[in-house]
This record gives C-alpha cells, sequence and structure tokens, in this order.
C-alpha cells in the first residue's frame, strides 16, 4: 500500500454540532485518521498519493456559488489546469453530513426485480422528501461522479459506517494511483471538461418564471449508486436457476475497436506513464469483477492507421457478441490531416463494399457499447446524423468512460449483457415488462391473438439461436444454459394452452375455471408469478362473472328495509349469464320477485324451491333452458303467483300438452308446475351440461391439496357440469357451522380430503357420518381423496373405493403428484358423468 497524504478543505459547518462529533473540525480530522491508521494505512505528509478531503456544509450544496469557486480554487479545481504547467490535479473526497447522491434515482421499473415493476415514484418522492426540502443544486452529483470526485455521508442511510464508507473510496483511489489513472491524458482531459460543464450546465436568471431553478440540466451521475447498481446486477447474473445454472457462467467474445487499445494509457508529459496499463485492460478487469463473469476481448485493433480497415476485416473473419467502439479511431483513411471517428465505422459496416460479409452477432445484430472518454459526444453525433440506436441491423448501448466513470461503465455493460439474454431468455423482471406490452388492449380476440403471436416469437426466438451460433461464445453458452431451463420451456406451452382456454371463454360465464389454470401455472413456475398475475389482471378486464354479480345483487337486495325484496338481472351488451348460483336462496332467501330474462341459462338448480316468500319469477326469453324444479317450486313456494317461462325451451313441451308457458294467478301456477313435472324429464335424464355441486371438505394444513384438486377439475367447471363449494365460500359475518350444513345438503358429491390431520376435527367426521348415514334418503355420493398413509381403521368411509388409487397408494406415494390429481379429477369425471345418465356407481 503506497503512502497516503491527506489534505483537508474545511469549512465551519453548525450540522457536525451533534452528540457524535467535537464542536471543532479537528475532532473529525483526528477520528478519520486513528481509523485509517488502525486499518494499516501508511500516512504521510509526503505521500505518493494524495487525496484532498473537503468537508462541505448543506447550505453550501444548494449554492451554485460554491460550485463556481470549487472550480476557480487554484489548491482544489482550475477551470483551464492544462494551461498551468505540470499540473496534477488531485483527487477529492467531499465529506457532507446526509446521503444525498440517491436523490432523483426515481426508478422506471427497467430493472431486474420484480418489486421495481411496482415502482411507485410518487412514494419514493415522498421518502426522500428530506432531500428534496434541501433544495440542492441540481449539479450536487458532481460532487460523486468521476475517479476524481467522490462523496461519503457522515450518516449514511443503509446501515454502514461513514469509516466504511470512507475506507472503500479511499481503497479505490489508491488503486487509481496504482494504475496510474489520475496521470493519464483521459483522465485529465475528461476532469477539465466535466468542470467546464459544472460551471455551465445551468440557467441564469430571466425573467419571473423561475427556469432557472425548476429546469436545470443534470450533466452528472454518482457513482456510489452506479456501484450499487453494478453489484445487484452481478449478484442477479449470479443467482441459481434450474439445475444450478447461472447468468453468469455465459461467456462473450468481444471486438475491440479503438487506437492503441492494447498500448499503455498515454501520460501529461510530466509524468512517468510506465505504470499505465491499456484501455483494454482496465475494461476487462472492470467488467470482469474479479472473476464473477467470463468476458474476452477475443481481437482488437491496434496502432493509430487503417482502424476503420482492421475492424471491418475482423467482422468478415470472426463472429463477436459485442463490439467496443471508442469515439476517435486515429487517423482517418482519407487524409492523414483528419481524425477517423465511431460513427464512419458504423457506415462502412453498413455501406462499404463488405457489408454483406460481415459476421453478425446475436439475433443477427451487431451490438455496439460506445468507450469513448466522452461517450455523450458519440451519441450526440449519432443524432446529428440520424443514426438509430437501436434497429434490425444493431443495439448501440449507453457506453461508459472505462477510466473515469468505471461504475457508469460496468453498469451500462452489464445492462447490455442482460438486453442480449432477454433476446433468448427472459428473467423474472423481464417477463413482467413482457407481459405489461398488452396493456391498453380492449378487445379479448385481438389480446388472445397478441399474446399468442408474442410467445411465438419467444420460442422462435430459441429455434433461431442456430443461425447465428456459429462463433458465437455467447449463443454456445446460451444454448447450455436453456438445455436446463426445462420449466422456462413448459411455461410457453402451458401458457400457449391457457390462451386458448381465455379464446374459447364467453362474457358471462364464471372465469374460476381459466384463472385457476393459470394458478397451477403459477405454483409450478415461480420465477413467472409476477407475470402470471399481470396477465390476471388483463384477462380480468373481459371476464364478466355474470352468475357472481346476480349473487351480489341479490344479497344487497337482501340489506333493503322494505319487505319488498326485487331482484332483475339484466345482462349488458355481449354478456350472458350461464348458470344460475345454486346458493343464492341460502344468502338471500326473502326474494319477493326473481326476473331473470335473455340469458343462456339450460338448467334451474333445485335451491329455487328455498325461495319460500318468492311472489313473481319471470325467465321469459331464456331460449336454452330445458330444466326447472317445478317439483321443489310448487312445494316450497307457496306465495308464487306469477310465472313466465315463454320463449324458453320448456315452452314447446308445455305446448305438447297444451300447456300455457304463463301464468298469472295462483291456481295457474300450480297448474302449469305439475305440467312440468308430469311433460318434462328430470335434469339427469336430460342431455345438457348443467351445474351439479361438489363439497370439498378438507383440513386448514390441507389447503393446499384443495387448492391442486380445484385446478385439476377446471375442465369440469369449465364445461359447466360442476360447482365446487367449499368453505373458502362463505361470506364474512355468516355463521359458518350452519353454512357449510346448506352447502353440504345442496352437494350430490361430497369429496373429503383425507390425511392424519382430517380427523381430529370432530367437525369433519360428523359431516361425513351424516351423509353416509342418510345416504339413501339424500342421494349424497362421497369420494374419499387419501393425502397420505393412515390407519383406516373401522370407520365407514374407508369401506369405500378411494382415489386416486386405493387406500394403499394416496396422493403422497406418487412420484408426480399432478399424475395423482389427474387421477383424482378422472374418477371424479367418471362418478358425475354416471350421475348424469342415472348411475349412481362409485368410481371405477
Amino acid at each position: 500500500m503506497p503512502s497516503l497524504a491527506l489534505q483537508y478543505f474545511v469549512e465551519k459547518s453548525s450540522e457536525f454540532q451533534d452528540a457524535a462529533y467535537a464542536s471543532e473540525y479537528a475532532d473529525v480530522i483526528a477520528r478519520i485518521e486513528n481509523y485509517l491508521r488502525g486499518e494499516g494505512y501508511n500516512l504521510d505528509s509526503a505521500g505518493e498519493a494524495v487525496i484532498q478531503i473537503l468537508f462541505v456544509d448543506t447550505a453550501h450544496l444548494a449554492d451554485k456559488d460554491f460550485y463556481n469557486s470549487l472550480c476557480n480554487n487554484s489548491e482544489l479545481r482550475l477551470v483551464h489546469p492544462l494551461a498551468v504547467k505540470d499540473y496534477r490535479p488531485k483527487p477529492i473526497i467531499t465529506i457532507g453530513v446526509f446521503d444525498i447522491m440517491d436523490i432523483y434515482e426515481e426508478g422506471p421499473g427497467l430493472g431486474i426485480n420484480t418489486k421495481e415493476e411496482d415502482f411507485d415514484w410518487r412514494a419514493k418522492r415522498t421518502a426522500d422528501h428530506i432531500l428534496y426540502a434541501m433544495h440542492l443544486d441540481h449539479r450536487v452529483k458532481f460532487l460523486d461522479s468521476s475517479i476524481w470526485h467522490r462523496y461519503v455521508p457522515v450518516k449514511p442511510s443503509d446501515g454502514a459506517t461513514f469509516e466504511n464508507k470512507l475506507k472503500h473510496v479511499l481503497d479505490k483511489m489508491l488503486d487509481y494511483y496504482e494504475q496510474g489513472l489520475y496521470h493519464s491524458v483521459a483522465a485529465v482531459t475528461t476532469l477539465e471538461f466535466n468542470c467546464r460543464m459544472l460551471l455551465n450546465s445551468f440557467i441564469e436568471k430571466a425573467g419571473e418564471k423561475g427556469h432557472h431553478e425548476a429546469v436545470t440540466p443534470f450533466k452528472f451521475h454518482s457513482e456510489t449508486v452506479m456501484k450499487k447498481k453494478a453489484e445487484d446486477l452481478l449478484r442477479f447474473l449470479e443467482d441459481e436457476r434450474e439445475q444450478s445454472a447461472k447468468l453468469s457462467d455465459l461467456k462473450w467474445n468481444v471486438l475491440m475497436v479503438d487506437d492503441h487499445s492494447d498500448s499503455p494509457l498515454s501520460g501529461i508529459s510530466s509524468i512517468d506513464i510506465k505504470k499505465h496499463p491499456s484501455k483494454k485492460e482496465i475494461i476487462e478487469k472492470a467488467v470482469n469483477a474479479e472473476g464473477r463473469l467470463k468476458v474476452a476481448i477475443g481481437d482488437y485493433t491496434s496502432e493509430d492507421k487503417k482502424i476503420i480497415t482492421q475492424g471491418i476485416d475482423k467482422l468478415v473473419n470472426n463472429t463477436f457478441d459485442i463490439i467496443l467502439l471508442d469515439y476517435l479511431l486515429g487517423e482517418s483513411e482519407l487524409s492523414s490531416t483528419l481524425k477517423a471517428y465511431g460513427h464512419e465505422f458504423l457506415l462502412e459496416m453498413t455501406t462499404g463494399q463488405k457489408q454483406h460479409q460481415l459476421r453478425r452477432g446475436p439475433m443477427g445484430r451487431f451490438w455496439i457499447y460506445p468507450i469513448s472518454s466522452f461517450p455523450h459526444a458519440f451519441t450526440d453525433k449519432l443524432r446529428q446524423l440520424n443514426i438509430d440506436g437501436s434497429n434490425r441491423r444493431w443495439h448501440i448501448a449507453n457506453g461508459g468512460d472505462p477510466v473515469s466513470t468505471p461504475e457508469l461503465f460496468r453498469v451500462n455493460f452489464y445492462r447490455l449483457l442482460l438486453r442480449q439474454i432477454t433476446e433468448y431468455y427472459l428473467h423474472e423482471a423481464a417477463l413482467v415488462r413482457w407481459a405489461a406490452q398488452f396493456n391498453g388492449i380492449e378487445d379479448k380476440d385481438v389480446w388472445c391473438t397478441a399474446v399468442e403471436l408474442q410467445i411465438d416469437v419467444e420460442k422462435q426466438k430459441i429455434k433461431l439461436m442456430g443461425s447465428y451460433r456459429d462463433g458465437s461464445e455467447f449463443l454456445r453458452s446460451m444454448e447450455d444454459f436453456l438445455e436446463k431451463q426445462k420449466e422456462y420451456h413448459t411455461l410457453w406451452d402451458q401458457l400457449y394452452s391457457w390462451i386458448d382456454m381465455v379464446k374459447k371463454y364467453k362474457k358471462g360465464e364464471s372465469p374460476v375455471a381459466i384463472l385457476a389454470d393459470l394458478k397451477k401455472s403459477a405454483s409450478r413456475h415461480s420465477q413467472a408469478s409476477a407475470m402470471l398475475s399481470r396477465l390476471e389482471s388483463q384477462f380480468l378486464k373481459f371476464a364478466v362473472d355474470a352468475a357472481a354479480n346476480l349473487l351480489d345483487q341479490a344479497i344487497e337486495t337482501q340489506k333493503g328495509n322494505t319487505d319488498s325484496k326485487e331482484v332483475e338481472f339484466k345482462p349488458k351488451a355481449n354478456e350472458s349469464l350461464y348458470f344460475f348460483p345454486s346458493e343464492m336462496p341460502h344468502v338471500a332467501p326473502d326474494i319477493t320477485k326473481l326476473a331473470i330474462t335473455n340469458t343462456s341459462i339450460q338448467s334451474i338448480p333445485n335451491t329455487l324451491g328455498k325461495f319460500s316468500k318468492l311472489e313473481k319469477l319471470d325467465l321469459q326469453r331464456n331460449a336454452q333452458l330445458v330444466h326447472f324444479p317445478a317439483q321443489e317450486v310448487l312445494q316450497g313456494c307457496p306465495h308464487l303467483r306469477y310465472l313466465n317461462l315463454r320463449g324458453t325451451e320448456l315452452e314447446t313441451k308445455l305446448k305438447a300438452v297444451r300447456q300455457d308457458a304463463f301464468a298469472g294467478t295462483r291456481k295457474d301456477v300450480e297448474a302449469l308446475l305439475n305440467a312440468l313435472i308430469t311433460s318434462v324429464p328430470p335434469a339427469e335424464k336430460i342431455n345438457i351440461k348443467y351445474s351439479l355441486n361438489i363439497f370439498i371438505s378438507y383440513a386448514h394444513e390441507s389447503s393446499q391439496d384443495k387448492s391442486m384438486l380445484v385446478t385439476h377439475l377446471a375442465s369440469l367447471t369449465r364445461e359447466g357440469l360442476i360447482r365446487i363449494l367449499s368453505e373458502d365460500d362463505i361470506l364474512p359475518g355468516k355463521d359458518k357451522e350452519k353454512a357449510i350444513e346448506e352447502m353440504v345438503q345442496s352437494a350430490r358429491i361430497v369429496v373429503p380430503l383425507i390425511e392424519s390431520r382430517y380427523w381430529s376435527d370432530d367437525k369433519n367426521a360428523t359431516i361425513i357420518d351424516n351423509i353416509l348415514d342418510h345416504q339413501h334418503k339424500s342421494n349424497t355420493q362421497v369420494i374419499p381423496v387419501y393425502l397420505n398413509h393412515i390407519d383406516k381403521g373401522d370407520a365407514t368411509v374407508g369401506k369405500l373405493k378411494p382415489l386416486p388409487d386405493g387406500w394403499e397408494k394416496p396422493v403422497m406415494a406418487f412420484d408426480n403428484p399432478d399424475l395423482a390429481w389427474y387421477q383424482v379429477a378422472a374418477g371424479i369425471r367418471r362418478v358425475v358423468e354416471n350421475i348424469r345418465n342415472g348411475d349412481q356407481s362409485s368410481p371405477k
């Protein structure tokens, strides 16, 4: 470690007058030096590495005069340093009280964390209100913008100590001294340019509108913030995925197009430059982060002549994943009095004689990363030339200066790597952004087509890898990585099947089955759960559960204070009602008038007869209605004096026995109901898709198993053959035991999910015993499903044939749980179909 000389510049600040710090800066300085000596630093006033420490009051950071004086102080900075003989600028560490560099960092949700996709910039602005209340000058990040200027807060906001923060920055600066970077022409000229920007990147006051305060240009970033982002990106790349594969295992072969790529950096005239590394070495050291990544500069141009020709020839002979491109490329090939520029290299790539021979990188593009000391000059020049930064030919990333702004350089480079990765593999946050592209599509069919198209695109990208794989280290390693991502491939197949379900969905049908299928995918693909949640929200824009809406309407009516309880269902445009909610009489028993017309209902459930106060029932123009529980209504609705079944399929049956489908008196209602009883067969004898209630009984510890069963029964639900009931359907405030009893009474099938803890609840045993004791009366079937191995004992349910494959082989005994649940669902389907055909047999 070289000897270190610290030079202090102190401006008295009242904010240091607290319990942690003495009233004089000398105490703070003593604290710093004692800590550094304890860490092994050699502090020597004549040390070869000189670092200046500037204490600054927060109030100064809001004063533009502070920034002006900083670059007009001969001991700190001069705006014209190159005019001073033997000028040797020194790096400055500014020490302030507060951690301020995170200001104006309200990200747009383009990172790697799915939480960032939910980023609320308003909440971030509110949380940082103290920073904004300081009214800091917009140029404040200059104090932390390069190897020349770093900022260390006395009160860090991330839980670290001031001493550790200071040590980290000092170690970095000493390393830069070791490399000779502070004596390089690249670093010194960048410093001078940044000082000019500091003095001129603001607006003088003109008028009373305050533009000089509100629209001051942003010119600087924070290396501290960039370092944190770079480390976050690295950790993300190092996360283990399927089969322990990591994105950090991927490899990149890089071409560097620059004059003197492998030559030591040139130094200012009076300084020994023998220690200077080459820009190539600096870049490889920075991006590979001590071996954590595998980025190799496989080839590079040399000297300062014919750089463009050299680079083009290398692209003809080899494939490179990334091209590092400098702004200045040495001597022009057109004239020795001119300079060659990076944009000329781009023009030669697209218009030169060898343009058709060039070997492109991933996705058939050239991936270009500017490495100029003045990266903004590159992008500004492209704008002048109207050269688009991202198209089918190339992708030009945000670049950086590897010498003076190494952390910004790393962040932008890692983002380029991620951009390439997401062309073939969408990580968690990229999946969320993938789903976001469908926001705003209002038509379901258009939405489905758009999603299907993009699924095909993602799958075809992988298939096309082979077209550009030859010579590409990245594509070869990406192909190996994707080979291990089995679940990632099945995700797209399952999503494609789900979209097919959505395409068949009709407005008014219950979306439960479709949502259950999506939940099933989310349970299998945890990395895609946030994306699938977005798709669920988008689908719900098109979904209308008309039965649920009708139920809600009935509940609201029940809450009313009037004696007359009237419910009239009016479907909206392109909407229909496919199922009558069988639990409606349980939640709204006092309904007196019920009008449901112009729907797609095929069958009315028997529970309709529980509307004991019903006076008027209007079901006209339900053209598909073929079943009506006439016997139950005749016995349970003694006040019914109005019944309209005109315009239904039932009207045809009634005409055959010369019975009008309309009745306006109690006597006529009874005649109409009796005619239905004698002329219309029961629902089980009619070949329709009617909803049959299935009650699932389970211990709370088995809630996940219950969800799996519901998911596998989704096709039966979607076909309208069953309606699933469970404790989850009990509304808040309802008597739980009574509600369960009513659901069990309305169920044609009861499915207990049996495991060791199931029988610990006496209520479960009571439910099953009551059903089995009165099975001959209720006609309810019990289909036990064993989740794990237990002693069935002498329980009556133990005599019933269970699913999935006998009580000796419960669900947990299957290597593939999906196979077990498939067998359970298949067995229940057989029972449902047998009931519809009038056969009450158990699953076979």
